[in-house]
């Protein structure tokens, strides 16, 4: 007969509560051995073969066959449709794609060329308040010489201007503009006082 607790619960007689002189019976947990996971490290991910359909900035260009991780291939890539599975018929897609998106990305090409050269023939002048020795009150960010070049008549994204900290100090400065991933210019950006 079992020793029963204050909380209803029966102990067998030879329970280590009711009994100190048996032993400690094996509490280890049980493990199922058909539940196992496969022969595979606990954090290991699995790599999956993609064709690039779109260039990607970290991975590639469109047409090339990377190696990715299958959570990065299944839940960024291809539901985005930046990428398909390697299969024959995929290939031949990606290849006929391939050849449609050059002459396009030349057309695009020529384009943001055209742009560029306009772009280094003009001066963004940009006020600003200054203090006591000529410093300024704030700084010059790429929302700013966006909106600049925007009054100039160009519409320029602020993303694509490579303005590695913003200017916070007066005078002439070069500042890149990445029109295409092929083609950069140089924008000459002058930062005056402003008159009060």
């Amino acid at each position: 007969m079992g020793v029963s607790s204050r909380f209803g619960v029966r102990f067998a007689p030879n329970h280590p509560r009711t009994s100190n002189s048996e032993p400690t019976p094996n509490l280890e947990p049980r493990t199922n051995p058909e539940r196992r996971t496969p022969n595979r490290e606990p954090h290991e991910a699995t790599i999956m073969e993609v064709i690039l359909r779109e260039h990607v900035e970290t991975l590639g260009r469109r047409g090339d066959v990377v190696k990715v991780a299958e959570g990065y291939a299944r839940n960024y890539l291809l539901p985005r449709k930046l990428a398909l599975p390697v299969t024959e018929n995929n290939k031949r897609q990606i290849e006929r794609e391939r050849k449609m998106a050059e002459a396009r990305d030349m057309e695009e090409k020529g384009a943001a060329e055209a742009i560029a050269i306009r772009l280094t023939q003009i001066e963004v002048e940009i006020r600003r308040r200054v203090g006591e020795n000529e410093t300024l009150y704030g700084s010059v960010t790429t929302a700013d010489i966006a909106q600049a070049l925007k009054d100039k008549g160009f519409d320029i994204d602020k993303r694509k201007i490579a303005l590695p900290e913003p200017l916070k100090a007066l005078g002439e400065s070069t500042v890149p503009v990445k029109i295409h991933r092929e083609v950069t210019a140089q924008v000459k950006v002058k930062v005056v006082p402003q008159q009060v």
